[in-house]
């Protein structure tokens, strides 16, 4: 089980790190969270706070099915999950 969080957190730095890249253009709705970085570059971390702001509410241990033993996301929207 460690081997699938790991890629999993493997995964998340790698997205972040690729995001960077982008034109600023494109990335401007991670990074409206902080308004008076607007002239620095963005960075991998700037990305990551902009991605957790938007995805913090999905708890992806609660889609783990262990009697099946694979990911079974849910049918309700993301923001009823956790209501």
């Amino acid at each position: 089980m460690l081997h699938r969080w790991v890629q999993i957190v493997t995964l998340a730095y790698a997205l972040s790190q690729l995001l960077a890249l982008l034109p600023k253009e494109q990335l401007n709705g991670l990074c409206q969270w902080m308004p008076w970085r607007t002239a620095q570059p963005i960075t991998a971390g700037r990305i990551r706070l902009g991605l957790h702001r938007i995805l913090w509410r999905v708890s992806v241990r609660d889609w783990w099915n262990p009697k099946s033993r694979v990911f079974e996301p849910p049918d309700t929207p993301i923001a009823d999950s956790r209501a």
